[in-house]
């Protein structure tokens, strides 16, 4: 939502227009009119009246029967099409009887009196008895031309009666309202025009040039629009443009090689396996990149360890090493050598290769990796265990100076089927260096003894444990502990994950050195025999979303989470990132918990599965495609509503049920 910063520019009103030949005074001129045969003089091509004794003044412009079309077009000064947000206000009534009379509003670049559309306003104006007020933001870039003039112009089609209110042009900076010169009226503005998101500008420059960027080369608009829908991670709209550009492909031939590796990714999310490897065979010339080589590596039909590990760029492959050093014992030792990488992730290369060899050199190159990114722990191993994290504690390498008091923290835990992990999980929160914090855990109608193994925790006074009368989903479940959380601070723990001591100390510090609402610290994952997962960047480290930290206001402004089975932080996540000023998140670089991948892992659960490939399940899919679209368009055009019927059909609902404390 917008405020009026600096000046409005009063475009039409009842007093800046004197009807003369082709010249409407007051800046506006009729540009173009056609007959059905012969072309008259423009001023015939419509009746132009004056009501001013209503409250707000029109402008009826009645079009003769004899014309097709005609135009009128304003002016533009040069500085509104400079770098700025502006809002276009316009009240109007539009009368027809005729189904294809169309009214569009746009903004026309002229060039040694050539014209071509540089930003659609509004397409068509729907058919409305009663006036009716509409707005819509612009956002240049500074893109103009140099030499060119610019002009807003009014296209009428097949005869129609219409009567304009004020048109007015109103340059503006984020607030709640619009501040026009003869009202205050709430606008409604999709968020990506009016909030940070990670591609509102892209989005912004794509939608506002779509005419002329197709104009000029279609499958360039579609490649770079693809690139945004599959940021977003919308993958219904990413699959439609990929099968738009192969469409123009197999039509004329031309294909631009960038394309190559968003179509790719867009296959590999949605699995269609057998067509990423024909996109690789069909357009090889292209495809010898690094993204390409990587995922036909990761496909391949050979099971063998591969005999070289280099790619197109120069670096390493360490996904396919990675991967080829966890399923198979036939990669050489010079091979390793060879591919470590030049950071300090190249011990965890390391401790994969030694983990079948040497737990001693493994448990080394561990701690290795820990030291050299600033971890003040290091991990000891205990006895031996199916699960590497029930061996695991640690150990400090020197007396530490860690925040350990401060407002009260409340980490909220959801555990289903959790018996085997949750003693180590809910441990490594009990033992934070940071002392003042509440747990929340509440089991999710388990199948297992995780209630009977919570019970023994309701003696600790830090702890409070609840149980779900039917199970519910880990999101749902969040959205109630808040409610019962006593803290000002919220954040959240995984049943099968593991914390280092520091991770309630460092998020929080980072929040109150910045002043920042949110923070969030980094993960590794992994698997239960010990081997660390390495991911299609190439990047074993990555940001955590499952131990976001945030003040409890966030929540109340923003919340509550999707009654969704998975991923429900992940759409959190992305909402507060482009709502929030970039200053009010924080970011630890370090490792502050170790997260188990194992078949229990809601990433790795069958029908919603994500894997490090890229790789989504049907619905994960529908679900972050209409989540993003909500995100970006708003939910005046996607619903809430509207995304619980996804999620339903996907078969990812979760219905919110009663939970219950446990006292004794």
């Amino acid at each position: 939502m917008y405020n009026l910063i600096q000046q409005s520019l009063p475009i039409l009103n009842h007093s800046s227009i004197i009807s003369s030949e082709g010249d409407l005074g007051g800046g506006w001129l009729i540009s173009h009119a056609k007959k059905e045969q012969s072309t008259p003089s423009a001023k015939d091509a419509f009746i132009l009246e004056f009501d001013i004794s209503s409250a707000l003044p029109t402008a009826k412009f009645s079009m003769n029967e004899e014309f097709r079309w005609f135009r009128i077009e304003y002016e533009l000064p040069r500085k509104y099409i400079q770098e700025g947000k502006f809002v276009f206000c316009f009240s109007y009534r539009k009368l027809s009887e005729v189904n294809d009379s169309t009214t569009s509003i746009k903004i026309i670049e002229y060039i040694d009196g050539k014209g071509q559309t540089y930003a659609n306003i509004f397409r068509d104006l729907s058919q409305s008895i009663e006036p009716r007020s509409i707005s819509r933001q612009l956002e240049f870039f500074g893109s103009g031309t140099e030499n060119a003039s610019y002009r807003l112009c009014f296209e009428f089609k097949q005869p129609i009666d219409f009567w304009f209110g004020e048109v007015e042009l109103v340059q503006v900076s984020p607030s709640k309202e619009v501040a026009s010169k003869s009202r205050t009226t709430p606008f409604y503005f999709p968020p990506y025009r009016a909030f940070q998101y990670q591609v509102s500008e892209q989005l912004c420059r794509l939608n506002d040039q779509m005419d002329s960027l197709m104009r000029k080369s279609p499958s360039q608009w579609a490649e770079e629009i693809l690139k945004v829908a599959l940021t977003l991670e919308d993958y219904e709209t990413a699959t439609g443009l990929a099968e738009y550009l192969e469409h123009l492909y197999k039509k004329d031939g031309t294909f631009q090689s960038e394309a190559i590796g968003s179509l790719l990714k867009s296959k590999i999310a949605t699995g269609e396996i057998d067509q990423v490897f024909d996109l690789l065979t069909r357009f090889s010339h292209a495809s010898k990149n690094d993204g390409s080589i990587l995922i036909a590596r990761r496909l391949r039909k050979d099971a063998k360890p591969l005999a070289d590990y280099s790619l197109p760029s120069g670096k390493s492959d360490v996904f396919n090493l990675s991967y080829d050093i966890q399923n198979s014992s036939d990669v050489p030792f010079e091979t390793v050598l060879m591919h470590t990488p030049e950071t300090p992730e190249r011990a965890l290369l390391w401790a994969n290769y030694y983990l079948q060899k040497s737990e001693v050199e493994y448990l080394r190159q561990l701690n290795v990796y820990l030291e050299a990114v600033g971890s003040p722990y290091e991990i000891e191993l205990g006895d031996a265990r199916d699960n590497i994290l029930l061996r695991t504690s640690f150990k400090p390498r020197k007396n530490l100076s860690l925040l350990s008091d401060g407002p009260l923290v409340s980490v909220i835990i959801a555990a289903f089927n959790s018996a085997e992990t949750i003693n180590y999980a809910l441990g490594s929160i009990l033992n934070q260096t940071y002392r003042h914090i509440e747990i929340l855990v509440c089991d999710d109608d388990s199948c297992d003894d995780t209630l009977d193994i919570l019970r023994q925790y309701v003696a600790d006074p830090r702890v409070r444990v609840f149980k779900s009368n039917s199970n519910q989903g880990p999101y749902n479940i969040r959205n109630q502990m808040i409610s019962e959380a006593k803290g000002e601070v919220i954040t959240f723990h995984d049943a099968d994950d593991i914390a280092l001591p520091h991770r309630i100390a460092i998020q929080l510090r980072l929040m109150m050195n910045e002043r920042s609402k949110v923070s969030l610290g980094m993960w590794l994952r992994i698997r239960e025999n010990g081997h660390i997962v390495a991911f299609k960047d190439g990047f074993f480290l990555h940001q955590c979303l499952n131990s976001i930290m945030f003040l409890k206001t966030v929540f109340e402004d923003h919340g509550p989470y999707r009654q969704a089975r998975c991923a429900a932080d992940s759409e959190f996540y992305e909402l507060i990132r482009g709502l929030l000023d970039p200053g009010e998140i924080s970011y630890a670089s370090e490792p502050l918990v170790i997260g188990l991948w194992s078949a229990q892992s809601l990433t790795q659960t069958e029908g919603i599965e994500a894997d490090e490939l890229g790789y989504r399940s049907a619905a994960r899919r529908s679900y972050s495609s209409i989540a993003s679209r909500q995100r970006m368009l708003g939910n005046e055009i996607v619903s809430d509503s509207r995304i619980t019927r996804c999620l339903q059909d996907a078969g990812i609902y979760r219905q919110p049920q009663i939970t219950i404390e446990i006292r004794d």
